[in-house]
């Protein structure tokens, strides 16, 4: 073992006395060989497109670019408080007041999560029922014993378009609230309505300052909303110059337009004198069938000869996220314990109608992420539904089978992920090699058994042969016998 370190060393001495021996010419030459940088090989691969047919497997291989948590983070971010577990995995909430107070740094707070799409989860549980004798009461009861709990991230995998933040307009669309679309949102009101009514500050009209006291001059915006200068001077600070619009354009945004009518909104919700109010972004996932993804999975688990319940969902982490004014009533109600103290004490039947009351909603943005597009039917032809990555639902499914498989046979649980790296690297396992673990042993491995057939083998080495026979004995019991199953 100790010889590999030594042709090592003796390869690096020759190439530093080759090195030495290279001319000044040569190494002029050389410079002419020196690889690609980072940047420009990033640059390349993102200007060459993903065909829809080539081959899935090899697109996941060779992928430069994933999807990274802490990139999705926002300031001051943290999960929901709510008694549904699907709204504390899906929603992020904060209370950061720099959102809140400042146009500029809520824009590009939610330009970033804009070209990031929501996490599809599909939750996978397995359990069984285990009927026990209690010695006190002398009563028959049961127990709900988990066998595993994990989760399957298929953002990779399923959506297309956050690889740059040009995005495609294929597979994601981006929509924002104006005061002429006649949708039925909630801007800035209780209610959802088609129209925008500015807060005022004062109800009893406009007051009166002395002249020396008066404000410099104000301009207004296209929409009729008063800015100061200041808010003018922010709003140049994210809003490109209208001698560069078309070159310096916000390309997060399918649109000028939509860029204008976020930064307004954004304007109008940091302008709002509402003590409680709220921002919020809303992600979807669209035109795919999870149904037919859990139907292959759970096919695949029962080939373990698993015999206990099995259930499984879909689960959109990531789906909203919300800006909360740094309001005591907001910080309230998004805080564990006090929020708990409620439910417990039933004072939420006197809180939430006070909440329903005071607080403004702005949900004027919503992120459209299509995992496949329908058919286009044509006199003479008609054409396939394409898919974003280049998958089906029955053929996502068996990408990620081999690793769902793994994952229930391992008692994996406390809803850990299981990633697209562990499914790559199972891939082209058969199912014995999945459970049983059937592969190349490892050195000492090796080492042992060597050492057991040569009748130098210590104690120790028995012991651990003696282990490794009983789990195999154990493993192959359960997949001919059946695992999980009620008792």
């Amino acid at each position: 073992m100790g010889q590999p370190p030594a042709k090592l060393a003796s390869a690096a001495s020759i190439h530093s006395l080759r090195d030495l021996e290279h001319s000044d010419d040569d190494a002029e030459d050389d410079l002419l060989d020196v690889p690609p940088s980072y940047e420009q090989v990033t640059a390349q691969s993102s200007q060459t497109p993903a065909s829809s047919n080539s081959n899935p497997v090899n697109n996941t291989t060779h992928r430069t670019v994933h999807l990274i948590d802490v990139d999705s983070n926002i300031l001051g971010g943290q999960r929901a408080v709510s008694v549904a577990s699907r709204v504390r995995d899906s929603t992020i909430v904060t209370l950061q007041p720099e959102l809140s107070t400042s146009a500029h740094q809520l824009y590009e707070a939610f330009a970033q999560q804009i070209c990031l799409p929501p996490r599809p989860q599909i939750s996978i549980s397995g359990s069984h029922t285990d009927s026990t004798k209690k010695k006190q009461d002398k009563k028959s009861g049961s127990d709900v014993v988990t066998d595993f709990n994990f989760r399957v991230d298929l953002a990779e995998t399923l959506l297309k378009g956050w690889e740059t933040p040009e995005g495609s307009t294929d597979w994601h669309n981006v929509e924002v609230a104006n005061d002429s679309d006649g949708i039925k949102t909630y801007r800035g009101t209780r209610l959802k309505t088609t129209t925008y009514t500015p807060q005022n500050k004062s109800r009893f009209g406009p007051i009166q300052l002395p002249d020396g006291d008066r404000e410099g001059p104000r301009q207004e915006t296209d929409s009729g909303v008063d800015i100061d200068d200041d808010d003018d001077e922010e709003r140049r600070l994210v809003e490109p110059d209208r001698e560069h619009e078309q070159d310096r354009r916000d390309k997060r945004f399918e649109t000028r337009k939509h860029q204008e009518d976020f930064m307004e909104w954004c304007e109008r919700f940091c302008k709002d004198p509402s003590p409680v109010k709220s921002f919020t972004l809303k992600r979807h996932v669209s035109n795919f069938n999870h149904q037919a993804v859990i139907a292959c999975l759970k096919s695949h688990i029962r080939e373990t000869n698993y015999r206990g319940n099995i259930s499984m969902q879909l689960v959109v982490s990531k789906s909203t996220i919300t800006v909360y004014s740094p309001h005591w009533i907001n910080k309230l109600r998004n805080h564990g314990v006090a929020y708990w103290v409620f439910i417990i004490s039933q004072l939420w039947i006197f809180a939430w109608p006070v909440i329903w009351l005071l607080e403004r909603r702005y949900e004027v943005v919503d992120s459209t992420w299509y995992a496949s597009h329908g058919a286009e039917a044509h006199r003479d032809y008609s054409m396939a539904r394409q898919y974003a990555q280049g998958r089906d639902e029955n053929t996502l499914g068996e990408f990620w089978a081999p690793a769902v498989k793994q994952a229930a046979w391992a008692r994996r649980t406390n809803s850990e992920i299981v990633s697209l790296a562990d499914a790559e690297r199972l891939q082209g396992l058969t199912t014995e090699q999945l459970l049983l673990g059937v592969s190349a042993d490892t050195e000492a491995e090796v080492e042992r058994r060597q050492r057991m057939q040569r009748g130098e083998g210590s104690f120790l080495d028995s012991v651990v042969g003696l282990a490794r026979g009983v789990s195999e004995v154990r493993q192959e019991w359960n997949i001919s016998m059946g695992w999980g199953g009620n008792v």
